[in-house]
């Protein structure tokens, strides 16, 4: 369990004690580099707040640490459509029982026009 310094585009919120780092600028938040390498941005303003989530957090971080999020249901089922159909390269999720619509940007389908 590490936390290194790294510039953060976003004004980061401690992950256990909810201190937000516009409101105490002098604090050097940190992030996990273990939940950094799985895209999931985990930030503390001490030591003694990460040590703190690492055991009790809700859940504790050890349990959580560097393993990536499960997806949502919409994001697999946008995945399955986009790997069935290569060509296009969005689709638009419509309430059922309405079909899904694919999207494609950039290209011109010659069979339909611009």
């Amino acid at each position: 369990m590490k936390a290194k310094q790294v510039p953060h585009p976003v004004k980061p919120i401690c992950a256990n004690c909810k201190k937000r780092a516009s409101d105490y600028p002098k604090l050097t938040f940190k992030s996990c580099i273990k939940c950094k390498d799985t895209s999931t941005s985990v930030m503390y303003c001490s030591r003694e707040c990460q040590v703190s989530d690492w055991k009790y957090g809700d859940p504790p971080h050890k349990a959580v640490c560097g393993k990536p999020r499960p997806r949502s249901a919409a994001l697999l089922k946008q995945i399955a459509l986009l790997e069935k159909h290569p060509s296009v390269d969005y689709f638009l999720m419509r309430p059922e029982p309405l079909p899904e619509v694919g999207v494609t940007f950039g290209a011109v389908d010659p069979a339909v026009g611009p």
